[in-house]
């Protein structure tokens, strides 16, 4: 569901998830358990979903991008596929990054480096498993 929310929101949509209860009027457990994981993730990181525009470059594999509302401010969401491990280093191209980069979940800077317009960012160790957001400036 997070990967859903990251990719449609990147693209300017919005996601309407749509969950009924059964026919005793029961929201299953199931459903309740995946909504609030959902809204935990979106605590940390609703800051890269929450008021933001499309950027000019949307997408590059399992990056998606946002930005707020000046285009300055530059959120690169990782949609981390079902039963995989975070990686070491998440790559993108485009999209580069100024100055200071940081992410969310921890909201402590990481380090990352630029050759042409391929951004490389090392992850810390001991990140929770789950689709990353991170923020940076780009020149505009």
């Amino acid at each position: 569901v997070i990967n859903t929310l990251i990719e449609i929101t990147a693209k300017g949509g919005n996601l309407l998830l749509g969950v009924g209860p059964t026919p005793d009027g029961v929201i299953e457990d199931e459903v309740v358990t995946r909504l609030h994981k959902v809204g935990q993730w979106l605590k940390t990181n609703g800051e890269a979903i929450y008021s933001t525009r499309n950027a000019a470059i949307y997408n590059d594999g399992n990056v998606w991008f946002t930005a707020n509302k000046n285009q300055k401010t530059i959120y690169a969401l990782y949609a981390l596929p079902e039963n995989e491990n975070l990686p070491q280093v998440i790559e993108w191209s485009g999209n580069i990054p100024t100055g200071k980069m940081t992410l969310l979940q921890t909201n402590k800077s990481v380090k990352y480096s630029v050759n042409g317009d391929k951004v490389k960012v090392i992850l810390p160790k001991g990140l929770k498993n789950e689709p990353l957001a991170f923020r940076f400036n780009i020149k505009k």
